[in-house]
């Protein structure tokens, strides 16, 4: 399998030619309820601009940036809880996005993501913190957690595990 990362590559993670590497470190889990109608996330808090990667079965689904790990991931697990919970009845007037995924809509985690925690396997978090907030800007001078070298880091690990084809990543324009 082409998304397939062990815990070696994630401690030692080279993604380009410059033989420099990150250590990632595991963060938490988004794991689904006994039921498995809901799930929640326990992660850790990591602040700055924040490389992570969400594992499944030791196969890298989608490398993301963020700002603050935990509440990107709580965020994450709501999502799939209220997917989880439309899915099983127990939503009966749906916003518009929960029923479009119905048609095949929506972005690959929503229609992906569920499944894997309705079927009792958990999410892995790994993450490294890259730089501080202060440090990582966008091209307008805002502070925040999607400057170019973190987005283009983000694009090339989820290149380099084709995480795009093969796992929940959305497809770099």
């Amino acid at each position: 399998m082409p998304n397939t990362i062990s815990q070696r590559d994630l401690e030692d993670l080279r993604v380009s030619d410059s033989g420099n590497s990150l250590t990632l470190a595991r963060a938490g889990w988004i794991r689904p309820s006994v039921s498995r109608d809901s799930c929640h996330a326990t992660v850790d808090d990591v602040f700055g601009c924040v490389l992570y990667v969400q594992i499944v079965d030791g196969r890298a689904m989608k490398f993301g940036t963020t700002a603050e790990l935990k509440t990107r991931m709580r965020g994450y697990a709501k999502t799939a809880s209220t997917i989880l919970q439309y899915q099983s009845g127990k939503i009966e007037n749906p916003e518009p996005w929960l029923t479009q995924l119905e048609d095949g809509k929506g972005d690959p985690y929503k229609k992906l993501a569920p499944d894997v925690l309705r079927a009792g396997k958990s999410i892995e978090i790994w993450a490294v913190s890259l730089s501080t907030p202060r440090d990582c800007q966008n091209d307008n001078g805002q502070k925040r957690s999607r400057c170019a070298s973190c987005r283009s880091l983000e694009g090339a690990c989820n290149d380099r595990y084709q995480t795009a084809q093969v796992g929940w990543a959305a497809r770099r324009s």
